[in-house]
């Protein structure tokens, strides 16, 4: 039975002397497994863990299912600069009214 480890980093420890890295992308989050000479590890990781996880791994990899796309959120300051953008186009065209 493959036994699942909950600590990133313990999982990143036990990872680090194993043959085989497999990768079952999911809809939120991604689940690793580990085959070590032993046992089967597995870990369920989010999607910026995985990526900085397999960029330190060196051994074999093997990835199951697309990789979803990550839609980034856009910050504040972007939220902030739309708003102002939306009053400005409503404020110049109001402004034009009034000069008809």
């Amino acid at each position: 039975m493959p036994k699942e480890i909950f600590d990133v980093k313990e999982f990143t420890k036990i990872a680090s002397g194993a043959s085989e890295i497999r990768v079952v992308w999911k809809d939120d989050f991604a689940k690793v497994k580990a085959r070590t000479n032993k046992m089967l590890y597995t870990c369920k990781m989010p999607f910026d863990a995985v990526e900085k996880f397999l960029s330190n791994f060196k051994g074999t990899v093997r990835e199951f299912n697309q990789r979803p796309k990550i839609e980034e959120k856009p910050k504040r300051s972007q939220k902030r600069k739309a708003k102002q953008a939306e009053g400005d186009q409503e404020a110049s065209s109001s402004v034009q009214e009034a000069v008809k």
